[in-house]
């Protein structure tokens, strides 16, 4: 209940709708549809948490919380439903292993409680241990595969002497990040030739069933730290190439583009008309903003695309002035130069630097700031049906055996995605396992 800095980021704007909402998840798109769409859809998150006492409100960029700032208001509803509806805490206690069998009842959980180990039968387990490696060791002793869990939603880690040197502390509030998308690009930073085989990051998008030009290129904000990159563009990037930069060992380059949508040819024609237009005797480094902003070439400077899902529109773009400093340094401009003294070549390096930094990074950002594992139960053995009152997010393998939240091999992005296919899809199984258990009793296969 934590997230969002103790406010608890519950979900994502459910005005979007179902459709919109899936765009935000890298892995499990597919597999999730069913639940979102049909079972617990966000508009019911919305309304089953303002029904329970938690009014909420959305955010200029999404993200939506309790109206009171407070997360203990989100854990004192979900333990009120849960008393409520009788269900039966055991806290201090640790579930030990979860094994079937054939006798008095489907499965044995053995807990252990103080010093004391304890044995209870099942007719049905729920499986909703996050990213805890417990859960995927019951499932894959019942004959589960497991996807092999990577970290995913965390910043970057940079190499020395890139244009963000010395910039810890600044926020840049429109910046689009490219991964460059080979391996040999990870070790090396080279320019990836010519248009040969997609590489690694691309094929595990499409492989899930995201745009990989969308998954390789996120816009949206960053915050430059005292060793790199964190904010929700590169934390939507790690999300979308979490697997590829795990096979890059978390060393490679990301291009960034600090005035997006512009590319460098327009950054050209706005300078080369600054160099003989009315602001030719300016010195250079007093900024670019007005530069930018007012030539018909970057008309579109400032204004949004979807390719954020989080973004919002900057009504006021600025480009952070130790930014540009740091731009007219790494080209080498002498600090008394006006825009008329500006050659061919130094006007091509400011464009360049502009919309096309290299930005080598050597690891994930310190201090272990990701928060969401990607990887868990092989999707291939769950069904996924929302048709089936009796199967949603069971496993094909072992009946009575149900799965949700983070175990599955399905996250999302920063901004209430991972919260609502934790509360769409506990949904799911809690009513599918409930169904069963029923069922079972009408049939007095149990007791």
């Amino acid at each position: 209940s934590k997230s969002g800095g103790g406010r608890c980021n519950v979900m994502h704007d459910y005005t979007k709708g179902a459709q919109e909402i899936l765009q935000g998840y890298p892995r499990g798109r597919r597999e999730l549809t069913g639940v979102i769409e049909s079972l617990f859809s966000p508009a019911k998150t919305y309304r089953w948490f303002t029904e329970a006492g938690v009014p909420l409100k959305v955010e200029d960029d999404g993200r939506v919380f309790p109206k009171s700032n407070d997360a203990e208001d989100v854990v004192a509803a979900l333990l009120k439903a849960a008393k409520d509806a009788g269900v039966q805490l055991s806290c201090g206690t640790k579930v030990m292993g979860v094994q079937q069998q054939q006798e008095e009842g489907n499965f044995r959980v053995v807990v252990r409680k103080g010093g004391e180990v304890q044995r209870m039968t099942a007719a049905a387990v729920i499986v909703a241990t996050g990213s805890a490696s417990c859960g995927r060791d019951w499932a894959q002793d019942m004959g589960h595969d497991i996807v092999d869990p990577v970290p995913s939603l965390f910043g970057f880690r940079l190499a020395p002497q890139s244009v963000l040197d010395g910039l810890a502390g600044v926020s840049l509030p429109d910046v689009e990040l490219t991964l460059r998308d080979s391996v040999e690009a990870s070790e090396t930073g080279a320019k990836k030739k010519g248009k040969g085989k997609a590489g690694p990051a691309a094929k595990y998008a499409r492989a899930a069933g995201v745009d990989p030009k969308a998954a390789l290129c996120r816009r949206g904000p960053i915050m430059c730290t005292h060793s790199g990159i964190t904010g929700p563009a590169a934390l939507q990037l790690s999300a979308y190439t979490a697997r590829a930069l795990a096979d890059f060992r978390y060393k490679g380059t990301v291009s960034a583009n600090f005035a997006p949508p512009l590319r460098a040819a327009q950054v050209i024609e706005a300078f080369q008309a600054a160099r003989s237009g009315p602001d030719r005797k300016k010195r250079v480094a007093t900024g670019a903003t007005q530069i930018l902003t007012s030539h018909p070439a970057t008309d579109d400077v400032g204004k949004r695309e979807a390719l954020s899902i989080c973004g919002r529109v900057q009504e006021e773009w600025q480009l952070p002035k130790r930014l540009w400093l740091s731009i007219c340094e790494s080209v080498q401009l002498p600090d008394a130069a006006s825009w008329a003294d500006l050659s061919d070549a130094h006007i091509k390096g400011l464009a360049e630097a502009l919309t096309q930094a290299e930005l080598r990074f050597v690891n994930r950002s310190p201090h272990k700031e990701e928060f969401v594992t990607a990887g868990g139960i092989s999707s291939k053995q769950i069904d996924f049906r929302a048709s089936d009152p009796m199967k949603s997010l069971s496993s094909k393998l072992t009946p009575g055996l149900y799965f949700c939240g983070e175990v599955l091999d399905a996250d999302g992005v920063t901004g209430g995605f991972n919260f609502q296919s934790a509360w769409s899809t506990g949904y799911a199984a809690g009513h599918a396992a409930a169904n069963y258990v029923l069922t079972l009793e009408e049939q007095g296969a149990i007791g």
